[in-house]
């Protein structure tokens, strides 16, 4: 198991970030940057994750979207 995977540019993003859970021990996070508007649609499709999103300084429209494993 690894404490944190990073992703950017990532297609289906529902599917990888899924996927990505088996490989996370207790406590790893994911992080992906994503929209404002991805954030939110893979916050509420997955529950396998506690989500918080983080603004980037001087970002528009970008995010930092992290899901950690409970």
């Amino acid at each position: 198991a690894v404490d944190f995977i990073t992703l950017r540019g990532i297609g289906d993003q529902e599917c990888i970030v899924a996927d990505a859970a088996h490989l996370l021990g207790r406590g790893g996070c994911i992080i992906l940057l994503v929209s404002a508007l991805d954030a939110v649609r893979i916050a509420e499709s997955s529950s396998l994750y506690d989500w918080r999103t983080e603004k980037i300084p001087g970002a528009q429209r970008s995010v930092v979207l992290i899901g950690c494993r409970t």
